[in-house]
């Protein structure tokens, strides 16, 4: 009886993931420019985005936000120099577009830090970002 009750929490969890994943996609897109340099008050949130490029639905990065909201995270993408920053990440793709103008980025609110980290895995894990890998160069 016990193992039937964690298979129904299991399930329950896995449908809120999916659920939420199907919310993500469909999730209008804006410039990240836009977003990292306008006040978009729908990005004044913590949750989980995704980068592509504008015009694609082909999802390049996941991400989310700890404590800055999501219009910080885009800024912070645009104007930081490290290795999660998207100027740094679109140079090992040469055949993507080298413009930050080039792309986009759409998210949904998860206020509660665990699910915004188990979301962020699973988006990871299903749709398989190219960014969210390292890419070996041979």
């Amino acid at each position: 009886m016990e193992s039937s009750k964690r298979l129904a929490k299991f399930q329950k969890y896995i449908s809120f993931l999916k659920k939420k994943l199907c919310i993500l996609l469909d999730a209008k897109p804006y410039a990240i420019v836009d977003v990292a340099s306008k006040h978009i008050s729908s990005a004044s949130i913590c949750g989980v985005y995704a980068i592509s490029l504008k015009g694609s639905d082909d999802i390049l990065y996941i991400g989310k936000n700890e404590t800055a909201t999501i219009a910080e995270r885009a800024k912070q993408h645009i104007y930081m120099r490290e290795h999660s920053d998207l100027k740094t990440m679109i140079k090992r793709y040469p055949d993507l577009a080298q413009n930050l103008q080039d792309y986009c980025i759409r998210w949904i609110d998860i206020p509660m830090p665990d699910d915004r980290h188990f979301f962020e895995a699973f988006a990871i894990g299903v749709l398989r970002p190219r960014m969210n890998f390292k890419k070996i160069n041979k």
